[in-house]
């Protein structure tokens, strides 16, 4: 698997922390994110939302929105919903499954491709690792690519502040970033180049990318270009010893926000981090540019929200939050904050995770959630069919 992912390996205990699970050999560490997660706590109640409520929802300004990503889907005319939403695909296999109900305008699966797929002109997103034993790139593919591609959007690293994924220091991602900009530009001047996506827009986080933006000048004596802002936006514990996405590297704290595993399906706190992020882009001169998410979803179980004391059921509570995020995505806009060129929306894009992952399962104690279709099967999961109608009505509501 070639995703930031890391499997979920869990035994009956509560919960346990990295070290822990190192030392009983649980832990399975296939990409950036640890989930080393706390169980379903039968009578736990879902906890009150800490942080206050965002900003008022302002609709979207008069005026033509700019052409995020691709102009058709599938031999139509692609509707501007559509082009916004795509996939995360873990397979490699696109075109084994029903597409054709599943409208998507743009997927990423972690790799560089020169001639990646593209059924109907999808947009691809080419990815480019930087973990140690990733970087640097076979840069003849790197070129290849970027000529048989122009103007494509390039991601440098996957969750690069992560110690579970990117393990770089602000300092050492400002160089390797440097380093793969000017690559490409020199090879396609049309390159869109995206900054590495962190896990969530949380203040440490946010630290550890204004210490990458301040080693970059220090360096080369000028203000990092970033084309495209990119952010993962999973709700995740930040904790040194416990479960969750752990500390960015380089950065002297032992915990951050410490979201329980239940408020991976809160909305609030996914549109709260939006808003903190486009704030953070405008206090930095960055406002004008877009924003992509390029990871989003519910990773734990639907079998541990069961366990809940609160309806509704662990199934529903996923489908909530798929409609609840990407209504707002497609609609939040703000004059102050929002992206001038696409009439001050806040997001460009989104991937949602995943189309294809294995589901969890119990007894080997891996997989993660959300998936829209089987692996095996290629057939439809039921948050394959809820995303069929959603996209539906997401259309309907735009007018188009």
């Amino acid at each position: 698997m070639r995703s930031w992912l890391c499997s979920i390996r869990l035994p009956s205990a509560l919960f346990c922390s990295p070290a822990a699970y190192r030392a009983a050999g649980f832990l399975a560490v296939t990409g950036a994110l640890l989930l080393c997660a706390w169980g379903g706590r039968g009578g736990t109640a879902m906890p009150a939302l800490a942080a206050g409520p965002p900003p008022p929802l302002r609709s979207v300004d008069g005026g033509a929105a700019a052409s995020v990503f691709v102009p058709a889907v599938y031999g139509r005319s692609i509707p501007e919903v559509v082009s916004r939403a795509g996939l995360v695909v873990t397979s490699g296999a696109l075109s084994s499954y029903p597409l054709e109900r599943l409208p998507f305008g743009w997927y990423a699966d972690y790799e560089v491709r020169e001639a990646p797929a593209r059924p109907g002109g999808v947009e691809y997103m080419q990815t480019i690792l930087v973990r140690p034993e990733k970087y640097p790139p076979d840069w003849d593919l790197l070129r290849r690519a970027a000529e048989a591609n122009p103007g494509a959007i390039w991601k440098v690293g996957n969750e690069p502040e992560c110690i579970y994924q990117g393990m770089r220091t602000p300092e050492a991602y400002a160089d390797i970033y440097h380093e793969v900009y000017t690559f490409l530009k020199g090879v396609d001047p049309t390159a869109r180049v995206a900054i590495g996506s962190i896990v969530q827009p949380t203040p440490l986080r946010l630290e550890w990318l204004d210490r990458t933006r301040a080693a970059y000048r220090a360096r080369y004596g000028e203000t990092m270009p970033v084309d495209v802002w990119n952010i993962h936006n999973l709700v995740l514990q930040e904790h040194a010893e416990d479960y969750g996405c752990g500390i960015p590297v380089g950065i002297a704290a032992s915990e951050g926000r410490l979201y329980p595993w239940w408020d991976s399906a809160n909305v609030d706190l996914f549109v709260q981090h939006i808003w903190d992020f486009r704030r953070w882009m405008a206090d930095r001169g960055e406002r004008d540019k877009p924003l992509i998410i390029s990871e989003m979803g519910v990773l734990y179980p639907s079998s541990w929200f069961d366990s809940l004391t609160e309806a509704p059921s662990g199934e529903q509570r996923i489908t909530d939050f798929m409609e609840g995020t990407f209504t707002f995505m497609q609609d939040a806009a703000d004059p102050d904050l929002g992206y001038p060129a696409d009439g001050n929306r806040l997001v460009q894009g989104w991937l949602w995770f995943s189309l294809d992952h294995r589901a969890w399962d119990e007894a080997p104690g891996e997989g993660f959630n959300g998936n829209l279709c089987e692996r095996d099967t290629r057939s439809l999961t039921p948050f394959g069919v809820y995303y069929e109608g959603l996209m539906q009505r997401l259309q309907r509501h735009a007018g188009e």
